[in-house]
């Protein structure tokens, strides 16, 4: 309830995003307990961010067990299965104008992903659009070790962005990143354009 009541003042004050784990405790972001968020969500325009994280100690303790790669297990794969998860359980299609974007774990898996949710739905009834990442408004930010010319030809145009990490001193961290998706990535000005640009507004509402 406190998040409903902050966020119209949130927006007023300059929020673009509302970021969430891809666990929060002992639940996954398709849970019926946020629908009444995601609704404030849509009527305010505001994105959900998921960002690399995980509210749970339980699953962070064990998936962090001998595992010393700045949390890749822990941290970077909740964040993959929260997309499969938001489109398999059909949340996308339940709000209708809420945008996702999943921030921070890289994109070089979002063609398997897609792959196996194309393998799954359609058997069980559900048409697979032709667009799947406009369709179900899925922003993902690369980072400059994707193949980003592979991913905009796999998974579209529109739906990629590019985060900094501006701040942090960790390995998500690229505060060289316009250059290099400029000069070294392999794509085209208007490709970059998108991604550093219109697609973020279009995320973001600005």
């Amino acid at each position: 309830q406190d998040a409903l009541d902050m966020l119209p003042f949130c927006k007023e004050n300059g929020a673009v995003a509302v970021q969430m784990r891809p666990i929060e405790g002992e639940m996954l972001l398709p849970n019926p307990y946020f629908y009444s968020l995601y609704e404030k969500m849509s009527s305010l325009s505001m994105p959900l961010a998921i960002h690399v994280a995980n509210g749970n100690p339980y699953v962070a303790e064990i998936t962090g067990q001998r595992n010393f790669a700045a949390g890749f297990w822990k941290f970077r794969l909740p964040v993959v299965g929260s997309f499969h998860a938001i489109v398999y359980s059909g949340l996308a299609d339940m709000f209708p104008k809420l945008r996702f974007a999943f921030v921070e774990a890289s994109a070089q898996w979002v063609p398997y992903l897609l792959r196996d949710l194309k393998r799954r739905l359609p058997p069980e009834g559900r048409p697979w659009p032709q667009d799947p990442m406009q369709h179900w408004r899925l922003f993902v930010t690369c980072q400059m070790e994707d193949d980003i010319p592979y991913l905009m030809k796999e998974c579209g145009e529109e739906k990629g962005a590019v985060g900094t990490d501006y701040g942090h001193n960790d390995p998500s961290t690229e505060i060289e990143v316009h250059r290099t998706l400029r000069e070294e990535s392999g794509v085209t000005h208007e490709q970059y354009r998108k991604i550093v640009d219109s697609n973020a507004v279009a995320l973001y509402d600005l």
